[in-house]
């Protein structure tokens, strides 16, 4: 049986360091490489030990050598708990101190074995009349097995916590790990506990080690997201930037994410204050708007803070395993700068790049509403439209950059000159059209001719000196059942008329009346034009 001894334990020594090197080189790409080489060279160690001893043949030689399993024994229960301790996602990394702690035993346990021939507390050896040597344990040697118990149980119960809370596809790794573990531990159990050691001189702990450290490692070198810890749900929800809040179906928090707990402690301003057991009213009671999201029932709303942020918060009722009693989960994703972005989007796409004003889009939209509003409370309506005299000679003898600076002094003075209610927008080119809700043909074109002359009065400066800038403008009024489109063939009819009548004048047209299509209007010039 001795020599049957040596063999085991000699191939289990050799076999566990050919995997423990294909590991070691991918320490850098898997957090789990150095606990799970820790745990093979402590096999190794520990076979390599039992095997020598067991080959000495002098009893004192091999008291002496049996001693050396300790270490190796050590390095392996510290491997087994660092493995499942980032294996559970409770650790990135080992830290220093962590280490230093794992670290003690190990030591300790050393120690005792160097200095036991003096105190005999770990075990204590005697020879039998077959020349085989007799191990009496000692106490220092079951505190050891109850640590070392204690840390494999705290072990397991860290993976079985995190394989129960982690994403689906991640539990079968925590499910062969777990596996794994029962391997060494049954076979322990059944040395402590039984005369199997004392029949066969081999310890069933090292072979049933090997066998878990053979599981980890394939899992270690052929799981595709073996670079990977496994993700529990609770990290996930961690990682998320969103607010995450989870009711009960009383409407109690019973869980929230980070994110959700910087949300609603900076809305109520109550730091320190655990969300866990708040009614939802109560934790977001400073936003009413968004208490009510969950009260309304909605499933998704977009929610303004008195802050000025904008949140778009989404509720999902839950079931959970198919009960009747309601739960929900409230989704808040900050919104702000999308919504500031979606705002600005919006208003660029109604607006002129060049002067800035409203474009024809806008005009449309203003125009027609304008248009119905003047129909329905029967106010007066007017639209002019304006057009920069000679623009083209201004571009081909200035060039079209005076030609821009010309345009932009045009649009300043009319949005300098008009009322917060008026709409004023570059129709195209050099032209330009007005809406004065609230003004009469006359009192329109008066408003127009200002412009006019405080436009003709200030010139706009080019490299070749002052240049003089007028425009010819065409009001018309809407009439009661004028159109949008009616008031604008009449404002350009009346433009037309003013450049006929030689440029930098306005003219007012007669009002558009209901039902006209596309005859000429009677055209008057406004005194002082």
């Amino acid at each position: 049986m001795e020599q049957l001894a040596v063999v085991i334990y000699t191939l289990t020594a050799l076999i566990a360091v050919v995997p423990a090197r294909a590991v070691w080189r991918r320490r850098d790409s898997s957090p789990l490489a150095k606990p799970l080489v820790l745990v093979l060279a402590g096999v190794a160690e520990w076979s390599a030990a039992a095997a020598l001893s067991g080959a000495a043949g002098d009893p004192a030689w091999e008291e002496a050598l049996l001693y050396g399993v300790y270490p190796g024994v050590g390095a392996v229960v510290a491997g087994g708990f660092w493995y499942a301790l980032l294996l559970s996602g409770r650790r990135r990394s080992l830290s220093r101190r962590a280490a230093v702690l794992l670290a003690v035993e190990p030591v300790l346990l050393t120690l005792a074995a160097v200095t036991n021939p003096w105190h005999h507390q770990l075990q204590r050896t005697r020879e039998l009349p077959t020349g085989e040597l007799a191990a009496a344990l000692g106490p220092v040697f079951w505190i050891h097995t109850a640590y070392s118990y204690v840390l494999v149980a705290a072990g397991v119960w860290m993976m079985l916590q995190a394989m129960l809370s982690s994403v689906a596809g991640h539990r079968r790794r925590y499910a062969i790990a777990l596996a794994a573990m029962c391997v060494p531990t049954v076979g322990n159990v059944i040395a402590v506990t039984t005369t199997v050691w004392t029949t066969l001189r081999v310890d069933p702990t090292t072979v049933s080690l090997l066998i878990m450290a053979a599981m980890w490692w394939w899992v270690d070198r052929y799981d595709p997201d073996a670079h990977l810890v496994p993700v529990a749900h609770r990290q996930v929800l961690d990682a998320l930037g969103d607010a995450v809040v989870v009711l009960g179906a009383s409407g109690r928090i019973v869980e929230a994410n980070p994110a959700a707990t910087r949300l609603l402690t900076a809305l109520s301003g109550e730091g320190g204050r655990p969300l866990v057991g708040s009614a939802w009213e109560e934790a977001a009671g400073a936003e009413p708007a968004l208490a009510s999201a969950l009260r309304a029932g909605a499933r998704a709303v977009v929610v303004p803070l008195s802050t000025g942020a904008v949140l778009d918060v989404r509720v999902q009722e839950l079931h959970p395993d198919g009960s009747t009693d309601a739960g929900w989960v409230v989704i808040a994703r900050d919104v702000t700068e999308l919504e500031r972005l979606r705002t600005r989007l919006a208003e660029q796409a109604q607006r002129d790049g060049l002067t800035g004003l409203h474009n024809r889009r806008y005009l449309d939209e203003a125009l027609e509403r304008e248009v119905a509003g003047a129909a329905r409370t029967g106010g007066a309506l007017s639209v002019a439209m304006l057009d920069v005299d000679h623009f083209k000679q201004v571009n081909d003898r200035f060039g079209h950059a005076v030609g821009d600076e010309v345009l932009v002094h045009v649009a300043r003075l009319l949005r300098e000159s008009v009322r917060p209610e008026d709409v004023v927008t570059r129709y195209g080119g050099e032209e330009f059209v007005v809406v004065l809700p609230g003004l009469d043909g006359r009192a329109a074109a008066r408003r127009l001719e200002a412009v006019r002359a405080a436009c003709a009065a200030g010139p706009v400066e080019t490299a070749e000196g002052p240049l003089a800038v007028r425009f010819s403008a065409g009001v018309a009024e809407v009439a009661p059942g004028g159109t949008a489109e009616e008031a604008l063939r009449l404002a350009d009819q009346a433009l037309y008329e003013a450049k006929a009548r030689g440029r930098d004048r306005v003219v007012r047209g007669r009002p558009a009346r209901a039902g006209e299509r596309g005859t000429p209007g009677r055209l008057t010039a406004e005194p002082g034009a």
